[in-house]
């Protein structure tokens, strides 16, 4: 069954992605829904200057089709950078404390996003 909400959760997954700011885990954009950027260990294991890269690519992902994106909320993005494989990840709390999942991504007053960035081998 397809969300009535998908197109609406799609847009605000662009704007919270196209308004990361590398290196801060906060949010304050009032154009883009609340979040955080979690990078996992081998990610924060790299130098900044290729965690600054790898973000970018991150923050200028377009490359969706139905296998990448089945549900259409361009919350998951498979990236080459280098020659090495990187996954990034949007999931949906209710709160900043992330314990809860959000009983309505499309509200951002019930949504909280974390978006995780990842080697493959962390997936």
């Amino acid at each position: 069954m397809t969300n009535p909400n998908t197109n609406k959760i799609a847009d605000q997954n662009d704007a919270f992605r196209k308004n990361i700011a590398p290196f801060l885990t906060t949010r304050s954009h009032s154009d883009s829904p609340d979040g955080m950027v979690v990078m996992t260990p081998r990610v924060s294991a790299l130098g900044l200057a290729e965690q600054f890269a790898l973000l970018l690519v991150v923050r200028n992902y377009s490359s969706f089709d139905p296998d990448n994106d089945p549900h259409g909320e361009r919350d998951f993005g498979a990236i080459d950078l280098h020659g090495t494989k990187w996954f990034w990840k949007i999931d949906y709390y209710a709160d900043a404390s992330c314990e809860w999942g959000s009983e309505d991504p499309s509200d951002p007053a019930k949504c909280y996003r974390a978006l995780t960035v990842m080697h493959a081998s962390e997936y």
